[in-house]
């Protein structure tokens, strides 16, 4: 089984299980296989202070009655022996705490060497064994063959020099036993596999209560989210257990919500479009039926009718197609210095025979002629659709208002297109730019939207990076956006109005 297929329980587990097993280890190494190396590593530290103190005691005692008091001290601290002799090896302070020591008993030969030694080193730390009786046996032919009858004993000298304050070199000497810590070790060993045992238990207790723990509330959102993705959003998820899993809890059930609104949005699509499909394609088929069936219906009206209908297909299509360029990101800005006024005057011609034939009145009104940098067509495209969707909603006196405004202070144009009727209610602003989105109301004069528009221009006016916006108060409507103006001949003062 691969590591990436094992349950996050078991996983945790392991790593407890295997962290108790390193720390066992090292515990045995410790107190078992390099405790006679920290022993003798903390005895030298203990007799190398001690000497120094003693050597500092030479200089900074004020009488032999004061320094006699540091000596007794430092040696039941430090439990050792001292001695302090010149350098023809007589005896100037001696503490001996134990009858067998080994530096009270040391030769002037062994004596000297240590003085010399310790004028060149400084410091001297010296181990050495030695035991405390020997058996002698005679074997065959004389020879006589001598054997320690006891363990070794070993013992720490430190030798170090020192001046007195008439200026005189001694050599002072400490001696501590090395207690040999065999036993200790053997109790160390039955202690340890006694905790041993023990920790093991309480590691493998512990380790599947925090494996359960812990993965409880992961395996919960693990099978939510197996249900959201099977496209259950009414899971929700619960976030108790720690902080992350709640976050990622908080984060699921926003998802889910979203995910929600986009799946009752592309079902209120799905309805939209196939009414939108349905009426236009029923619409040519009726009028294409009665233009073959009956004699005298194939007049310019009925071809009319056919031709409108085709048209408000076209139109669902392109959007559709956008809004597949839109979310592949394929949508690219060519922009170019064109004449937008004029833009505005010819996209209005293509409401002409809609605001004829239904009683639509749009305003128009221009302070001037004005030149931008943009993409022509895409511009063109938000137009349109703005302005179809002002229609779309106007109220019932059937006027909508376009003003392009020259915003001089931040050389900038502004077009705003407004409709009467009964506003978009605050909710509703924060979403209209979304995709889908589309606000029943009953009142609106033509049936022929998609819900893609204003995304459209959403996206549009983006990639330009153009400011847009809506405002809606006091039944009036107003979509708006700007464009950086661009250095061209104007003409000032003109004022159109499109009936």
């Amino acid at each position: 089984m691969r590591l990436d297929q094992v349950s996050i329980k078991w996983r945790l587990c392991g790593y407890l299980a295997a962290f108790v097993l390193v720390l066992l280890a090292l515990l045995w190494l410790s107190q078992t296989v390099f405790l006679d190396k920290f022993y003798k590593s903390i005895k030298t530290n203990t007799v190398k202070n001690a000497a120094a103190a003693v050597v500092r005691g030479l200089s900074t005692a004020k009488n032999a009655e004061e320094f006699t008091s540091l000596l007794d001290r430092v040696s039941r601290n430090a439990d050792a022996c001292i001695r302090i002799v010149n350098n023809r090896g007589m005896t100037l302070y001696s503490v001996e705490t134990t009858v067998d020591c080994t530096i009270h008993k040391m030769l002037p030969g062994a004596l000297q060497r240590y003085f010399r030694t310790a004028e060149h080193q400084g410091a001297v730390m010296d181990f050495f064994e030695r035991y405390p009786a020997y058996d002698i046996n005679i074997a065959e032919r004389g020879t006589i063959a001598i054997k320690p009858s006891g363990r070794a004993r070993q013992n720490l000298i430190a030798a170090q020099t020192a001046a007195l304050p008439d200026g005189t070199t001694v050599l002072v000497l400490l001696d501590s036993a090395v207690t040999p810590v065999d036993a200790t070790v053997q109790t160390l060993r039955v202690q340890l596999t006694v905790i041993t045992l023990v920790l093991l238990l309480l590691a493998v207790l512990l380790a599947v209560y925090l494996s359960r723990k812990i993965s409880a509330p992961i395996i919960r959102l693990n099978a939510g989210a197996r249900e959201l993705a099977q496209g259950n959003y009414e899971t929700r998820f619960d976030g108790r257990g720690y902080r992350e899993i709640a976050e990622l809890s908080d984060i699921l059930n926003h998802a889910a919500t979203e995910l929600a609104k986009v799946e009752t949005l592309r079902r209120e699509l799905i309805a939209n479009v196939s009414h939108d499909l349905r009426t236009p394609l029923t619409m040519i088929k009726g009028y294409g039926e009665v233009m073959r069936d009956l004699p005298g219906e194939n007049t310019a009206t009925n071809v009319q009718v056919i031709i409108d209908e085709a048209e408000r297909l076209s139109r669902l299509v392109s959007d559709l197609l956008d809004l597949s360029r839109l979310q592949a990101g394929a949508q690219e800005i060519t922009p170019r210095i064109f004449n937008l006024t004029r833009n505005l005057r010819l996209t209005l011609e293509r409401f002409s025979r809609l605001t004829e034939q239904s009683g639509y009145r749009i305003d128009f009104a221009a302070e001037e002629e004005v030149f931008v940098s943009a993409d022509e067509m895409k511009i063109s495209q938000v137009l349109y659709n703005l302005i179809s969707n002002a229609i779309h909603y106007t109220g019932p006196d059937r006027i909508v208002r376009i003003r392009q405004t020259v915003e001089a202070e931040r050389g900038a144009v502004r077009v705003a297109i407004s409709n009467s009727g009964e506003g978009i209610a605050p909710e509703h602003l924060p979403y209209i730019w979304d995709r889908y989105y589309r606000i029943d109301k009953t009142h609106r004069q033509l049936d022929t939207g998609s819900g893609l528009g204003l995304f459209i221009v959403k996206n549009v006016l983006q990639a330009h990076a153009a400011s847009f916006g809506v405002e809606s108060a006091n039944g009036n409507t107003t979509f708006w956006f700007e464009l950086p103006r661009a250095a061209a001949l104007t003409v000032h003062n003109a004022q159109f109005t499109v009936l």
